[in-house]
């Protein structure tokens, strides 16, 4: 779908802090969807109560949903470029190996729910380890559809609308996904009692510590809009968990060269550019990612990173 043929959000409505429930807030700036070109305008707000970052005022839910188009990139296969090679073996390969870190905790087959699953990656990626038994849950029907014919079991439906009783899974993951629902405390709680008592809920989000967000300000990659809803500090994504139900939560903070590159493209798709220099940094870029390194790395390590892994025990 082109963004000619798109029809932009209009609407827009108030909510309340998804943290402290606060209902005021300061707008810090307007912003569009860099990343795809669709039309619309987006707000990002900080509560006055505890400091989180959120859209608001924002677009009712149904229409944000719209924007998760067949174009959207995690709703698309996975090849074999240099970058998804990278990729896959500085993220994929360690996160496999935290899946059978997880496992190894219960003496039995692990019920394994991924929330967000999209087309399916991480239930391809677990199929292979026979202790896990895993089911999907995906909102957006023609990934869900995708994730079914690759042989996964998927359920189409959000978290509210799903009618499952608790108490049913070992591991929830919630790989970036909490930061796109419009209730994440809902979310996580629901979660909470879906795992057995000795349940784990493990994930990743983007963090607002990083260093980048200050670099570029709205245009950071991270801010997403408008599909990214909530952008959480580390102490508030801790908050959130323990208010949830969880009683105890760990961070990690991950490295993600690729949000420099993103976020410089951002910039230059919303300047007035020469086209030849869109071009140059419409997909990924090898040599900018390993320029950045040098920063993004030691800053990971001091607790600027922009993407945080969380896992939080029942």
């Amino acid at each position: 779908m082109t963004s000619e043929a798109f029809r932009a959000a209009e609407a827009t409505e108030a909510v309340p802090c998804p943290v402290c429930g606060a209902k005021t807030h300061e707008v810090l700036f307007e912003a569009g969807d860099y990343e795809y070109q669709l039309p619309g305008r987006f707000f990002v707000s900080r509560c006055r109560g505890c400091g989180l970052l959120f859209q608001n005022p924002r677009p009712p839910f149904a229409e944000i949903l719209r924007y998760y188009t067949e174009a959207y990139e995690p709703y698309k296969a996975v090849g074999s470029s240099l970058m998804q090679r990278i990729r896959r073996h500085f993220l994929v390969a360690p996160r496999l190996e935290k899946y059978r870190k997880l496992a190894a905790r219960f003496e039995r087959p692990v019920d394994f729910l991924d929330v967000g699953c999209a087309t399916g990656e991480l239930l391809a990626e677990l199929a292979a380890m026979p202790e896990f038994r895993c089911q999907g849950l995906e909102p957006v029907p023609h990934a869900a559809q995708i994730a079914r014919q690759r042989g996964f079991e998927v359920h189409c439906a959000t978290m509210e609308e799903w009618d499952m009783p608790d108490g049913q899974f070992d591991v929830v993951s919630l790989n970036h996904v909490i930061e796109h629902v419009p209730d994440p405390k809902g979310l996580a709680a629901r979660i909470c009692r879906l795992l057995r008592p000795d349940g784990v809920l493990t994930g990743e989000t983007p963090c607002v510590d990083a260093l980048e967000r200050l670099v570029f300000g709205r245009y950071w990659k991270i801010y997403h809009l408008p599909r990214h809803l909530t952008f959480f500090s580390k102490e508030l994504l801790i908050r959130l968990l323990r208010e949830a139900g969880f009683s105890r939560v760990e961070l990690h903070l991950q490295p993600a060269p690729t949000t420099w590159q993103g976020s410089v493209r951002n910039y230059l798709l919303a300047g007035d550019f020469p086209p030849f220099v869109k071009e140059r940094f419409s997909g990924q870029n090898v040599a900018l990612n390993l320029a950045v390194a040098p920063i993004v790395f030691p800053c990971a390590w001091l607790g600027y990173a922009s993407i945080v892994h969380f896992t939080a025990y029942k």
